[in-house]
């Protein structure tokens, strides 16, 4: 049996002590493997751009069949960007077809003059300033997104707290005229109303220069809806700096989709072990080769392979089992 999985071992995980490849995709080593590191076992399939964040805590592009290992979160208790590995993620799509906020692509609700910023939050995203005329709901909004009635869907917010000290997530359904807002504190936004449909806050993150903000949406009706933000102040004046807004389907947000003018695609990424390497592996390892087994077939024993088995065990790391 050949057992791969992604992480680190979980307590109480027996890892074999013989005849295994155990990979960090963090120190890019493998245990045994004084020479290439662990990419190098595989073959990384990614058709497309897809985006991570460097050490630097800047957005960066990896290219076609390029993997992301070299991919950081913020840790603020260690003040500092952090590896944590290869990002390996499924096929999403960006719903929003400008989700990178400016006043050319965005328009306003209330808002009369809103600016455009030249911030680069994460090294990438400029940033609008938005400001209350006096009205708690008044907002910059992105153009509109086709709902499906039932369907969870992933809300990424990039912001950066302003003069109000707050924030107002709007969602109006266009063909019903109602409406879901989520509003409160930077750093601690809630769910006040679900007019448009189940609206609720997954997760904020402080990084540096802004937050991070998560939301889980279900619409109530199929059709169109019309997302904005702003600074939920009746204060004229009272501000907040809006950056990036990400809509994809599933109950998990992922990495960010540089969408511009239309619907964006990311393919999955994905990570292949071919016999060949595996083999040439066992040999420099002096490892017996028990991939192939035999099955009776009549009066001849014919050698064939054992099934392949995935398992996951955690985050960081990959453990190749043969026995």
């Amino acid at each position: 049996m050949i057992g791969v999985g992604l992480g680190i071992a979980m307590g109480g995980q027996r890892i074999r002590p013989v005849a295994q490849i155990l990979a960090d995709f963090t120190k890019d080593r493998y245990r045994g493997g004084g020479g290439p590191g662990i990419l190098d076992l595989f073959d990384f399939v990614a058709a497309g751009n897809r985006t991570y964040i460097n050490a630097l805590g800047h957005l960066v592009t990896a290219g076609p069949n390029e993997p992301r290992s070299g991919h950081h979160q913020w840790d603020a208790a260690k003040g500092q960007w952090m590896p944590v590995g290869l990002l390996l993620e499924p096929a999403a799509v960006a719903r929003i077809t400008y989700p990178t906020i400016t006043t050319a692509t965005w328009g306003t609700n209330g808002v009369v003059f809103p600016v455009d910023l030249s911030d680069g939050f994460l090294g990438a995203f400029p940033g609008v300033l938005v400001s209350s005329e006096g009205e708690e709901w008044h907002r910059i909004t992105a153009p509109s997104a086709n709902m499906t009635a039932g369907q969870v869907m992933s809300l990424t917010v990039l912001v950066k707290e302003g003069t109000s000290g707050r924030m107002q997530l709007t969602i109006r359904d266009a063909t019903l005229d109602t409406y879901s807002t989520s509003a409160g504190a930077i750093g601690g936004p809630a769910a006040s109303s679900n007019g448009a449909g189940d609206l609720t806050v997954v997760s904020q993150k402080d990084v540096p220069g802004g937050h991070i903000v998560i939301y889980r949406f279900t619409a109530n009706s199929t059709g169109p809806a019309v997302f904005g933000i702003g600074p939920n102040s009746a204060v004229a004046g009272e501000n907040i700096t809006v950056y990036f807004m990400q809509l994809e389907d599933g109950a998990t947000a992922t990495s960010l989709i540089l969408a511009n003018g239309s619907q964006l695609a990311r393919t999955k990424d994905g990570l292949e072990l071919s016999p060949l390497i595996l083999a040439k592996q066992l040999v420099k390892h002096n490892i017996e080769n028990s991939h192939m087994v035999f099955a009776q077939d009549g009066n001849h024993l014919l050698e064939q392979p054992r099934p392949t088995l995935a398992k996951p065990i955690g985050k960081t790391a990959l453990v190749v089992i043969v026995d």
